[in-house]
């Protein structure tokens, strides 16, 4: 049975957090190839912030193994880091992470930001939660990689644009068409895309990094 911890609950309870905080960096180092410097985050801000409360990691175990993790900073309620091992994608493992994060930070919308290239394992996990995606970036880890951001930190010249709208830029933005999955109606977007980039390029609104 896959169980839950926290580990500022295991902090409050006196257990010494090295190991299971050593473990975390392995199971989740992959992270790396989207995000260059997360060792480097993880070791210096994120660690501190578990231990001074501005930060928290939640971890799923099965059979004392590290299967998934999600690294929270409570303070910008933010999910940083969102990992499970893909062999528990039929556990809905994903699912369940983001439902003890959402739990912990009593917020079913945290800003979350990832590389479009994930959309296709985490579109589920989107429409579930109905999280809304409100901005892309460019380039904002990786060059020439695009970071798709969910529920905050809208740029000023997206925030006038209805949900419909910025998935749309963002596929013009990124040319990666797993983004319109996650319109109501892909079909029908398809026929506006052209119609609605005519219209931006008229107005000069585009995204900003």
């Amino acid at each position: 049975m896959i169980k839950f911890y926290s580990l500022q609950n295991l902090l409050e309870k006196g257990i010494d957090l090295e190991q299971i905080i050593n473990e975390i960096l392995l199971v989740t180092i992959s992270a790396k190839t989207t995000y260059p410097e997360y060792a480097e985050w993880f070791i210096k801000k994120h660690v501190p912030g578990i231990y001074v409360g501005t930060r928290n990691t939640i971890i799923a175990v099965d059979n004392n193994k590290i299967v998934g993790v999600s690294n929270i900073k409570s303070s910008e309620n933010k999910l940083c880091t969102l990992y499970f091992e893909p062999k528990y994608r039929r556990y809905r493992l994903g699912n369940k992470l983001v439902e003890e994060s959402i739990n912990y930070l009593n917020n079913s919308k945290p800003l979350i930001t990832m590389p479009s290239s994930y959309l296709p394992q985490f579109k589920n996990i989107i429409k579930r939660f109905d999280w809304e995606l409100t901005d892309c970036i460019d380039d904002c880890y990786i060059k020439d990689t695009s970071e798709l951001v969910f529920n905050g930190e809208l740029s000023e010249t997206n925030k006038q644009l209805t949900n419909e709208e910025r998935i749309i830029l963002s596929y013009k933005h990124t040319k990666d068409k797993k983004i319109l999955k996650l319109l109501k109606n892909p079909l029908f977007s398809l026929i506006k895309i052209t119609f609605f980039i005519k219209n931006r390029k008229k107005t000069k609104k585009v995204l900003s990094n």
